[in-house]
C-alpha cells in the first residue's frame, strides 16, 4: 500500500462561554466530505452535523464523523436512553 500524504494544521484551543472549549474543523475536511456526498459546501453544512467521537484510541485522542442532522438527533436520544438505563441498573 502506497503512503498517502496527511493533511495537518495546528489549531488554537479557544475558551467559549462559561467553561466551554472550542476547536475548529478544517474547511478542507468539510469540503471533502461535501464532495463525497455530491453536495455544495452550503447544502452539506445545512444537512450534516459533526459528531465528536472520544475514547481511549491508540495513536490519537479523538475523531469526527459527519452525520445527517436527523441521524445525529437519533444518536443523542440513544445516548440519553443509555444514561437512564445505566442509572437504573
Amino acid at each position: 500500500m502506497a503512503k498517502q500524504s496527511v493533511y495537518h494544521k495546528r489549531y488554537k484551543i479557544r475558551k467559549v462561554g462559561t467553561g466551554g472549549i472550542e476547536i475548529s474543523v478544517p474547511k478542507i475536511v468539510v469540503e471533502r466530505a461535501a464532495r463525497k456526498e455530491g453536495m455544495s459546501l452550503e447544502k452539506f453544512m445545512e444537512s450534516f452535523d459533526v459528531l465528536h467521537l472520544f475514547n481511549d484510541f491508540d495513536g490519537f485522542d479523538a475523531a469526527y464523523r459527519f452525520v445527517p442532522v436527523a441521524e445525529e438527533m437519533d444518536i443523542e436520544e440513544t445516548l440519553r436512553e443509555k444514561e437512564v438505563d445505566d442509572k437504573v441498573s
